[in-house]
């Protein structure tokens, strides 16, 4: 390491976030990730890859520690550089996406979260290729998320007809609830 202003101790303490959010430290994933931010915007600016996909990580852990608003506020600016960043339509992309959704349900922004489901439902039309289990796993969520926003906004008939279709398949796959 070359210094408190290191890069590769951002990405070090990025990791660590990650680990920690994994092991339900939300807190402690945030303490990390908002270090390695301050230092990717001192050493890259705000607007580098690694201070904007940093932005997404606590955005994530603010969700975690079911604080919306918080995590809308840590993804500001993120959405617009995203795209341009790891490519329209690339998992990352899509990721961030979805992310937003999660943000609009949690803020009772149904409309909203709505509108980035058809956008996610668009992008993942737009390959031809065979469907991996990672895109399966991420339209089943698009598709139970579209149906949490279709409640909100007092569509039910609506958000069963979306849901029951992926929450059949998963359960002969052998999901339990």
């Amino acid at each position: 390491l070359r210094g408190p202003a290191d890069p590769d101790l951002a990405t070090t303490l990025v990791q660590l976030g990650s680990s920690q959010l994994k092991a339900g430290d939300a807190q402690g994933a945030m303490q990390s990730y908002r270090e390695g931010l301050r230092i990717y915007e001192a050493s890259g600016g705000k607007d580098s890859a690694g201070a904007m996909v940093t932005r997404g990580n606590l955005a994530e852990a603010w969700l975690d520690a079911g604080d919306a608003e918080a995590a809308a506020k840590a993804m500001a600016g993120v959405r617009e550089h995203h795209a341009l960043m790891f490519g329209e339509g690339s998992d990352r992309h899509q990721a961030m996406i979805m992310r937003w959704v999660r943000i609009e349900l949690l803020r009772g922004k149904h409309a909203a979260a709505l509108a980035l489901t058809d956008e996610l439902i668009r992008l993942a039309n737009q390959d031809d290729g065979p469907v991996s289990a990672s895109e399966l796993r991420r339209q089943r969520a698009v598709a139970l998320s579209r149906a949490q926003a279709l409640a909100g906004l007092d569509r039910g008939d609506d958000a069963w007809s979306l849901a029951k279709p992926v929450l059949d398949a998963a359960r002969a796959e052998g999901w339990t609830e």
